[in-house]
């Protein structure tokens, strides 16, 4: 290929998430004298492009399943990194042993039951394999919910009873009719998951067309997996059943805001220099900024003095505070008398130095599952992005 890229980092979202520790990550290859390249559909791409001067391509969404694994072969770097996906987003990774590319995984918390319904696999109990679903015109959001708690667990495991033997993970079930929820523990925590729902015969139908894999075809064996946080325990399962070499870091992967100075608005200077600030920072739905600012405001009624902003993306509609577009937000931080975010993967990367000012709200996502994040300890919270691309690179020769 040419000297553009030596890992092709896949980030697939259209929002800011998984672009931004895309770049985090790419910029800290930099550093080690690797060159990488950004493929994406977000549309921050434009934006984080001309802040990090990365190289970002962008493939419009509803050519994504399509274009992008035509893309990846054309450039054939010597790595392809999928973010949070295994699969890619829309099950465009499925057969990575068949592409004559080598991948790598960096995993944060994932959704299992949401994750496979976008990728069209689903269990069937009866036939003990998956089932890839191509729908024209139905709806995978038909499918049943209940029934099935990592199944996919249960069922390797048992197939590999030495592999069950020598795992780190305990997994604890009973019976999933009952809807009992399997446990994961990692050291001190406690983590909860589901599972998608068996896929029946009768509930398959006349417009679905389905392909089936079993576990040699839906597998990682030889792909490396960066755990760039604790994970669920249905995606920790996924990834071990399924074979992948896992590597967890000692910290998340962080973007470097300090490395880019950009000018305060001057009335946010304003607001930071006279007296306390409650920051606002969240780039998701109106509806969560406001319950954020909010919360801003009972926080400042209990203290008797201060004042709310809120650093955005976006105009939001129906928001009573001041309104700054500021990225990055994390260089205002120590300025803040308190920072409030979502649970997000980046909010809680970012403001990781700061929770002693920190509110953090989980909110519910199709993919992430936030709760988990507020539970963290203080030594969880340390930064892994060096670390990040130093295992990438590693993993070139």
């Amino acid at each position: 290929m040419s000297r553009a890229a030596e890992i092709l980092y896949v980030a697939a979202g259209a929002g800011m998430g998984h672009l931004v520790r895309a770049s985090a990550v790419c910029m800290a290859l930099r550093d080690e004298g690797v060159r990488g390249r950004i493929v994406t559909h977000s549309r921050y791409a434009e934006v984080l492009r001309g802040i990090t001067g990365l190289t970002i391509e962008v493939i419009p969404s509803n050519r994504w399943r399509q274009d992008v694994l035509p893309f990846a072969r054309e450039l054939n770097p010597r790595l392809v990194v999928l973010d949070t996906f295994p699969w890619g987003l829309r099950g465009e990774w499925l057969g990575l042993e068949r592409m004559c590319l080598r991948f790598a995984i960096i995993a944060r918390r994932l959704n299992i039951p949401s994750y496979f319904q976008a990728a069209g696999l689903m269990c069937d109990l009866s036939a003990q394999h998956f089932t890839n679903t191509d729908l024209r015109s139905s709806s995978l959001s038909q499918a049943p919910r209940s029934g099935c708690h990592c199944w996919l667990a249960q069922q390797c495991f048992r197939k590999d009873p030495a592999r069950q033997a020598s795992s780190g993970t305990h997994v604890s079930s009973r019976d999933s009719a009952t809807g009992t929820v399997p446990t994961e523990r990692i050291g001190s925590r406690r983590v909860t998951g589901k599972m998608p729902a068996p896929l029946n015969s009768q509930e398959q139908g006349p417009q679905q067309r389905h392909r089936t894999y079993d576990m040699k075809q839906l597998t990682l064996q030889g792909t490396k997996v960066i755990a760039a946080e604790p994970l669920n325990d249905d995606y920790a399962c996924l990834l071990q059943a399924s074979g992948a070499e896992v590597h967890a870091l000692h910290g998340r992967i962080r973007f470097p805001s300090e490395a880019f100075p950009a000018p305060v608005p001057a009335a946010l200077e304003q607001l930071l220099d006279s007296g306390p600030l409650w920051l606002v920072v969240h780039s998701g739905p109106d509806k969560e900024v406001r319950e954020l600012v909010d919360r801003a405001r009972a926080e400042i009624t209990a203290l008797g003095s201060g004042a709310v902003a809120a650093v955005v993306p976006r105009p939001v509609n129906g928001l009573s505070c001041p309104v700054f577009n500021y990225f990055p937000a994390a260089r205002l931080y120590d300025r803040a008398y308190r920072v409030l975010t979502g649970a997000g993967y980046n909010s809680v990367a970012e403001i990781a130095r700061w929770k002693n000012k920190h509110t953090c709200i989980p909110f519910p996502r199709r993919y992430d599952i936030q709760e988990g994040r507020i539970r963290e300890t203080p030594e969880q919270c340390g930064d892994g992005t060096a670390e990040a691309a130093r295992l990438l690179a590693s993993w070139l020769s």
